[in-house]
């Protein structure tokens, strides 16, 4: 890229660290924000998934099209997803860690990562620490509502927090994040290789000891603090580790398939950013309506924690404006002038679909969602992934305060941690169709196909996969030995390997599954 193009970035985000921004988000000495404009538009997210279609593991699977690891199809879920992927997506392998690194990526997670011996980490603050990460709030941002393999799991009580990699802190461009949320036992994580140029995405595992108890991990052991630190081992996969997996990144992160472009995904990408938070809007200096709204919610949970995913919430003056969108935003803008800018047919963010978060936010203050619905029923027929919410906050304020109370009785008061209820019991059944963990209640087969199966069972991913062999964009060309494989999906135990749809992603109510369980019979 342009080095002066990179070194601007780069002094934004000192001037939103030290709030010496003029009102356009550059800095105050230089007049302009060469990097941003308020009308960018973009699409994605931090789709879900973290992983890439490389060789294929799994081309010999069953005749539906999926192996019993892959993610797709459709069934009855739980009403949240599983308990995060250890162990019973990524069982711990000893070995594991040194496969990654015996590639020899040089993007600047695997260089950090990748060393002999390998760094000792038992807390998001050693990892950090290991990745050599500036903790500093022009390289943080907070997320309400997620589109990831965490999306289940988020709210603004317990948002998913993005670390990134500052440019100019390491060697050459140094461009890379993470991602995490509580309640899983992964952290997502990309890197870009300047030599391979090449987006390289990752998941480090880590396993508290609660997961080698017959009883496994409870609420407060996965929602509280505790997740954070304590961890007895870790291990490191890569996208191409991760292929015909419920956790295979490519599906979002590759979408129009193999030798095509990665994309770094953030559906809200523009000014304002109706779920990042704590936020500043480079139009106008000041902090935006989304961030006005959720950073109270989001203190009156964990208020009193001296960190939150892995960072001590000292380093933040909540009062103040923070950068959270932009941090991102700008973080995406950076590997775009890298590689010349995004192929065509892209936003000018380098996503496949338009999100226009000042048109939903006129919206939002007139109480439509007509922008919005026209997004969702995109969605509906399979076009686009699942999208963010028409709201600043997902929760439904009765059910977030029942939570935030029992939280606070658990982990200030002292009170027994079987008192927890479950942070993720916090939307109304509305709000779940909207954000894709459920189809519509009128749905016919063919839409609860599109919607919830079709990002992972299409004909632009890896057709050597065995999933592949499922195609969910064309219902009424499946196979009599297609459709049986799927019914006997349909009514596996919701504990049972290959139990579709996979918890994680969504739940098919009772009725859902009799209608496509009856399309299938056909």
């Amino acid at each position: 890229m342009q080095r002066s193009g990179l070194a601007s970035m780069i002094a934004i985000s000192t001037c939103l660290a030290t709030g010496a921004c003029g009102s356009d988000g550059g800095a105050a000495d230089t007049g302009g924000d060469t990097t941003h404009g308020g009308e960018a538009t973009a699409h994605g997210t931090d789709a879900h998934g973290s992983t890439d279609a490389g060789t294929a593991a799994d081309t010999a699977g069953p005749a539906d099209g999926t192996s019993d690891e892959s993610s797709g199809g459709d069934s009855s879920g739980d009403d949240h997803g599983d308990d995060g992927p250890p162990p019973d997506e990524l069982p711990y392998d000893p070995d594991q860690l040194a496969e990654v690194c015996a590639r020899g990526n040089a993007d600047p997670i695997a260089i950090r990562l990748c060393t002999d011996p390998a760094p000792s980490i038992t807390s998001l603050a050693e990892l950090y620490e290991a990745l050599d990460m500036v903790l500093e709030p022009a390289s943080v941002a907070f997320l309400s509502n997620s589109t990831s393999l965490a999306a289940r799991s988020v709210s603004v009580i317990n948002p998913r927090v993005f670390l990134r990699v500052q440019p100019g802190n390491g060697v050459g461009i140094d461009l890379g994040a993470t991602a995490f949320s509580r309640g899983e036992y992964v952290v997502e994580m990309f890197g870009y290789d300047e030599a391979a140029d090449s987006l390289n995405f990752y998941l480090l595992t880590f396993y508290p000891p609660c997961l080698e108890t017959p009883e496994g991990c409870g609420l407060a052991e996965r929602f509280t603090p505790a997740i954070e630190s304590g961890w007895e081992k870790w291990s490191l996969y890569q996208d191409v580790d991760l292929e015909n997996t419920t956790l295979d990144c490519l599906t979002c992160h590759q979408p129009a398939g193999p030798g095509t472009e990665k994309l770094l995904l953030m559906q809200q990408g523009t000014d304002p950013w109706l779920q990042w938070f704590p936020g500043i809007s480079i139009g106008t200096g000041g902090e935006t309506a989304s961030s006005t709204e959720l950073t109270p919610l989001f203190l009156e949970m964990h208020g009193d924690e001296a960190a939150y995913g892995g960072l001590p919430l000292s380093l933040f003056d909540f009062g103040t404006p923070l950068p959270s969108g932009i941090v991102m935003d700008q973080m995406i803008e950076i590997y775009w002038s890298i590689n010349g800018g995004p192929p065509p047919g892209l936003t000018p963010l380098g996503q496949e679909h338009e999100f226009d978060s000042v048109a939903i936010e006129a919206d939002i203050a007139a109480g439509s969602t007509a922008t919005w619905d026209a997004y969702f029923a995109e969605y509906l027929a399979g076009d686009r992934l699942p999208l963010p919410f028409h709201q600043h906050d997902i929760t439904e304020p009765d059910a977030r305060a029942a939570v935030v109370a029992s939280y606070q009785g658990v982990v200030v008061g002292g009170e027994p941690a079987e008192a927890m209820l479950d942070p993720r019991d916090v939307l109304d059944d509305d709000t779940a169709v909207a954000l894709g963990f459920r189809p519509r209640p009128e749905a016919d087969a063919a839409e609860i196909l599109h919607s919830m199966c079709q990002r992972c069972h299409n004909d632009r991913l890896d057709q050597s996969l065995s999933r592949a062999r499922f195609n969910a964009t064309r219902p009424d060309e499946l196979t009599a030995e297609q459709k049986l494989a799927a019914i006997d999906r349909l009514n596996r135990a919701e504990d049972a390997p290959g139990h579709m749809p996979p918890a994680r992603f969504a739940t098919l109510p009772a009725a859902s599954k009799q209608t496509l369980l009856d399309f299938l019979s056909q």
